[in-house]
């Protein structure tokens, strides 16, 4: 349970938030594979795959636009912030964090 309490720790700094995607959730789509997705605002969104042999980066938007959809998809059925930690700390076997996501920044 060591790492899931470093990430709720990571929590309360302002750029990260985290999900927890409980078990009861079942399959979902973000068992694909992690999504690691690079934006700023003079180009397009990237798209990082993770591959057997090795990684791949795409800059095609369809492609990202998919990779986006995914994520929103898992972090819509994933718990809120505040009900994240809670869950972290409660003990409850059998759950998954989702990674650190660094933007949007809260004020």
């Amino acid at each position: 349970m060591g790492a899931v309490t470093g990430l709720v720790d990571l929590s309360y700094a302002p750029t990260v938030t985290i999900h927890i995607l409980p078990s009861s959730t079942g399959a979902n789509p973000g068992l694909g594979g992690a999504i690691n997705l690079a934006a700023t605002d003079d180009a397009p969104e990237l798209l990082l795959s993770d591959g057997l042999v090795e990684d791949q980066l795409s800059q095609d938007v369809a492609v990202a636009g998919k990779a986006r959809a995914t994520f929103n998809n898992v972090r819509a059925d994933a718990l809120n912030l505040v009900d994240s930690r809670k869950a972290s700390y409660s003990g409850n076997g059998g759950q998954t964090a989702l990674r650190p996501e660094p933007f949007p920044a809260r004020s």
